[in-house]
């Protein structure tokens, strides 16, 4: 990767390699299919793959499993393709920082198994000109014939996501214990398949087409639990926090698919603001 020119291709055989990859120039990574070439970071707590201030990059064909982070994002890096990648047993399998700009994020043909998170964005926010201005940014990002299982806390997790689409996607068995014991008084609480919760910014459209989420969402039998929630932060009586900087989200599509075995909540819309007040 260090030696490859930019816009080159690394081409990966098959076997399993234990190290940390680090992308920061445009580059495509590509495997001998995804249960032929496995990479894994060096220990549990690293990130296998980081993309750090890289567009153009493109990572197929390949297994990313055990580690903290499967695929960690940061700085400016747009145009991130993921296509026909394998996670497994990554504690997050897809993951930005508050700070991180990575829009026309694009995971297709792509599976997601076990872990505590499928894949979350971070959001932040800094005062400029007294003005609150969002530090992260994840538009018009696709998620296209995506299968996720078994995710203890959340398939998805979003919360920058403009012109967000999940397409053709699955989701079995997300969020059925809840948040883990490290989140301390979340512990067990607030597990879902999708959860998106929007911070800081205002946002266009959230789509979902023929999405299917199945047997998820029970959170430990919390109160919390849901299978599908959506939710902007920041309307009156909310955290000052968030207060600061409340989100607006214009529209949310829903198009087929189905949510089928809950035993909370399918589908929970809360604390939902288009600007303004609305």
């Amino acid at each position: 990767v260090n030696i490859a020119a930019a816009g080159g291709t690394v081409n990966v055989g098959a076997g399993t390699f234990n190290e940390s990859v680090n992308i920061a120039k445009a580059l495509t990574l590509d495997g001998a299919g995804m249960e032929e070439t496995i990479l894994r970071a060096p220990t549990a707590s690293g990130s296998a793959v980081t993309i750090t201030g890289a567009s153009d990059v493109t990572i197929s064909d390949l297994a990313i499993a055990d580690s903290d982070n499967g695929l960690l994002i940061n700085g400016t890096s747009n145009n991130v393709t993921v296509n026909r990648v394998a996670f497994n047993n990554n504690r997050s399998g897809m993951s930005t920082g508050t700070a991180t700009r990575a829009d026309n994020f694009r995971m297709l043909n792509s599976t997601i198994t076990g872990g505590q998170i499928g894949v979350q964005t971070y959001n932040g926010y800094q005062m400029v000109g007294g003005v609150p201005v969002a530090t992260g940014s994840f538009a018009n990002a696709l998620f296209e014939n995506v299968t996720i299982d078994g995710p203890t806390y959340k398939g998805f997790y979003f919360e920058t996501a403009n012109n967000l689409t999940l397409k053709d996607v699955t989701i079995t068995n997300a969020g059925n214990y809840g948040a883990p014991i490290t989140s301390e008084d979340q512990h067990m609480k607030y597990g879902s398949a999708i959860d998106v919760n929007l911070k800081y910014d205002d946002f266009n459209a959230v789509t979902l087409q023929n999405v299917v989420v199945k047997n998820s969402g029970h959170s430990s039998g919390n109160d919390t639990r849901a299978a599908v929630v959506i939710k902007t932060r920041g309307i009156p009586g909310d955290s000052s926090t968030y207060t600061a900087a409340p989100a607006s989200l214009q529209s949310v599509n829903i198009i087929g698919g189905s949510i089928e075995g809950s035993t909370g909540a399918g589908l929970r819309m809360e604390t939902l603001s288009n600007g303004s007040g609305g």
